[in-house]
């Protein structure tokens, strides 16, 4: 059973997400902040609040582990592995419609903002990439079958789609390797190291970030900690969270296996909470994580280019874009939650179950 903590730290990683994105989109950087602090200064630790979407990025993947590797390898243990059609068509009915709700989103927007007054410019020069040249039938394909980061790019303004891509291709790795230790034991290792080594040739971080999955499912196996031990696991997960912020991008992953199970150590002694302790809305809102994180990035960019271009660096305009943004990112999201329920006939259950939870 999932507890409070783990949705509380779900919702945390995805407001740094969000926020730290709002930030980078209409804010300037922090040297040009710097220069009239005394006026900037509310934008400045807005910034530094929420600078950490990179080190959550990587925690939501083990945070995938801990809630669908988890279950695996325990299956694994048993030496019952569920077949792969009832594992991936459960899985699938969760993702699919939202991924291709978000890419096809992201399509729409993209294309119509760009016919905005300056947007152009700003498609191709405001952000940490290019967004028009991703904005390709290959990408647009490649994302609809999860091979992004590995296989194509991010597609126009949703780059952040690449943790999906992640995490589906760590669906069938992880699968692989369970149902072969099922049926081989110990030997199968043999097998998961070699992948892990070709995965590391092509990218580094894709091999990173699967230990980090795997880690995450051999953490929630754990069990329970005294509430002391509690204590200090999260303030450690929270000085190396942070610290992790000045490391570069491979080791960042890497320090997000320490810092994931640090954090679901702390949350574990909570985990035997009956149900009902988890207000019934932080447990939906939870479970939503990933329909918000889907969609968020375009309709940021959108409502910037659309309402706030050029006026938006400080003060009440940045408020206002913030709530404005805020707003209609909770409205795409509850419309595409609904209607993937619909397309993939999924049904509403009052209490979620923790294998169900993104």
């Amino acid at each position: 059973m999932e507890s409070r903590a783990h949705d509380i730290l779900r919702m945390f990683l995805l407001l740094q997400v969000i926020l730290g994105h709002m930030a980078h989109i209409a804010l300037p950087n922090m040297s040009q902040l710097f220069n009239d602090l005394e006026q900037t200064w509310p934008e400045v630790m807005f910034r530094l609040a929420w600078r950490f979407g990179p080190q959550a990025a990587f925690l939501f993947v083990f945070l995938s582990g801990f809630m669908v590797a988890g279950p695996l390898i325990e299956h694994m243990q048993q030496g019952r592995v569920p077949a792969a059609r009832d594992f991936f068509k459960r899985r699938m009915l969760r993702i699919a419609p939202i991924a291709i709700g978000a890419i096809l989103l992201t399509a729409g927007i993209d294309a119509l903002s760009r016919l905005a007054p300056g947007a152009e410019a700003l498609y191709r020069q405001g952000y940490a990439y290019d967004l028009v040249s991703t904005f390709t039938l290959q990408n647009f394909f490649g994302n609809l079958l999860f091979f992004q980061p590995i296989f194509v790019d991010s597609f126009g303004s949703n780059g952040p789609l690449w943790t999906l891509g992640y995490i589906v291709q760590y669906y069938i790795l992880g699968w692989i390797f369970c149902w072969a230790f099922a049926r081989i034991g110990p030997k199968a290792v043999i097998g998961l190291v070699a992948a892990l080594v070709l995965m590391s040739l092509v990218r580094a971080e894709w091999a990173v970030l699967f230990i980090a999955w795997l880690a995450g499912g051999l953490t929630r196996g754990l069990g329970g900690r005294h509430s002391k031990v509690s204590r200090l696991c999260l303030i450690a997960a929270g000085v190396l969270f942070v610290l992790s912020n000045l490391l570069p991008p491979l080791m960042a992953a890497v320090a997000s296996i320490p810092v994931g199970m640090l954090l679901a150590g702390g949350a574990l002694p909570h985990v035997s909470l009956p149900s009902w302790s988890t207000p019934l809305w932080l447990r939906r809102l939870s479970n939503e994580s990933y329909t918000i994180y889907a969609i968020h990035h375009p309709v940021l960019v959108s409502t910037y280019v659309l309402g706030f271009q050029g006026h938006a660096g400080q003060g009440q305009e940045f408020a206002l874009y913030v709530a404005t943004s805020g707003l209609a990112v909770a409205l795409v999201s509850v419309l595409l939650a609904w209607g993937a329920r619909k397309a993939a006939i999924w049904p509403r259950d009052k209490q979620p179950s923790p294998e169900d939870s993104r």
